[in-house]
């Protein structure tokens, strides 16, 4: 099941890169500009890059395990500060 999840991310991600680049290459006209060229919608712009940025596989990405100990370590030195915390009022 995680294959065919895979392989369908990876066609839906060349799907839109080919979409993308086909929305770039596109020159659209505006009836109200008189054959002069309309200004890119700075919004669509961001949709496009959000959704190459979000298909992107991550190659930094942290194992669970790490990503664990991190929690387990951020998590036990902020308990020994409010330990110590109260120790000091009392």
């Amino acid at each position: 099941m995680v294959r065919k999840m895979n392989a369908a991310r990876a066609e839906h991600h060349e799907e839109a890169e080919a979409g993308a680049e086909l929305q770039s290459r596109r020159q659209f006209l505006s009836s109200e500009a008189h054959g002069r060229l309309a200004v890119e919608s700075p919004a669509r712009r961001l949709q496009l890059q959000l959704h190459e940025t979000l298909l992107k596989p991550d190659p930094q990405r942290w194992s669970a395990r790490r990503s664990l100990a991190i929690v387990f370590v951020s998590n036990a030195v902020l308990w020994a500060a409010v330990i110590a915390a109260v120790r000091a009022l009392f």
